[in-house]
């Protein structure tokens, strides 16, 4: 779903749920600059409620997220929601867990360590005509 911002413009919507609070924060105040809805979430299932209320394109998820990973979250996300982009933030991610981020159904996992650089690119590749 998309937010009407004025007659012709859409506003895409974004579910962030990160347990890092400056990451959030700073991926919060990136995709409202590119005009992006964002809407944060503590936890998985708050996440997984905003992004089907909401309609939400792309959903941010930390693998650490305090009451349900983020790993089963975004296998439960995809699977209810399957044109949405799940996206899997990790410290550290290696080649195994790149692997079980594709058998959870995520569109892409990122390496908390890059920023949201990574991120706004894929937002770009999903919007690539703008907000």
């Amino acid at each position: 779903m998309f937010a009407v911002v004025d007659d012709l413009h859409l506003q895409p919507c974004l579910v962030l749920a990160h347990s890092d609070p400056v990451y959030a924060a700073v991926a919060s105040r990136s995709f409202r600059r590119l005009g992006w809805a964002v809407h944060p979430a503590c936890a998985g299932p708050e996440a997984r409620r905003l992004a089907r209320v909401l309609g939400a394109q792309m959903v941010v998820l930390d693998t650490e997220l305090s009451d349900e990973s983020g790993w089963l979250t975004c296998a439960k996300l995809t699977q209810e929601l399957p044109l949405i982009k799940a996206v899997l933030v990790h410290p550290n991610p290696t080649q195994r867990e790149h692997d079980f981020a594709a058998f959870v159904g995520a569109a892409a996992l990122y390496n908390r360590q890059d920023g949201v650089a990574p991120l706004l690119q894929l937002a770009n590749d999903l919007l690539p005509t703008g907000v």
